[in-house]
């Protein structure tokens, strides 16, 4: 059952004008909401609830999403460089295009999602869990996959040059 979020759009956006890019939603429940094409950059989303949010083209640069949940979420395009997503559940959701340069998602939830031509060079994703994940033509140049867990991961065409891979499962070159 989907609960109501606890804002709305237009809350958030009228909470990110007086909050100077010093958003702070940590915890709050933000389940389907419509925040695409927003400037969310360095806010502080830790352990919120972002399940099937619609995040299309949203700048989360700097933004600290450890440990939330962002289940079947819509990402398509967003910008998320230097991002924190450690420890944050990312199954079923849509990264397709979207840059994750530097981003941390060390020990994230991946299962299922669609990184289809996303961009994660020097992203860490150590011990990442990527089953089943969507990997084709994903950029991945010099990212820490040490320990990643890539079964049934489809990957042709993605980019891996100078990524460390000591300890990854799955991962058939």
């Amino acid at each position: 059952m989907i609960k109501a979020p606890d804002l709305t759009r237009t809350e958030v956006i009228k909470l990110n004008a007086v909050c100077d890019g010093k958003l702070n939603l940590a915890g709050v429940n933000l389940q389907g909401i419509d925040l695409s094409a927003l400037n969310l950059s360095g806010a502080n989303l830790e352990g919120a609830n972002l399940s099937k949010a619609y995040l299309s083209g949203t700048n989360l640069s700097g933004a600290n999403l450890n440990g939330a949940i962002l289940t079947g979420a819509n990402l398509f395009n967003a910008k998320l460089e230097g991002t924190f997503l450690m420890k944050a559940n990312l199954m079923y959701t849509n990264l397709q295009n979207a840059n994750c340069e530097s981003a941390q998602l060390e020990d994230a939830n991946l299962q299922s999602a669609n990184l289809r031509g996303a961009y994660f060079e020097l992203a860490n994703l150590k011990g990442a869990y990527l089953f089943n994940a969507k990997l084709e033509g994903t950029y991945l140049m010099k990212a820490n996959l040490n320990y990643a867990n890539l079964t049934g991961a489809t990957h042709s065409e993605a980019n891996l040059e100078g990524a460390k891979t000591e300890g990854v499962t799955g991962y058939n070159q």
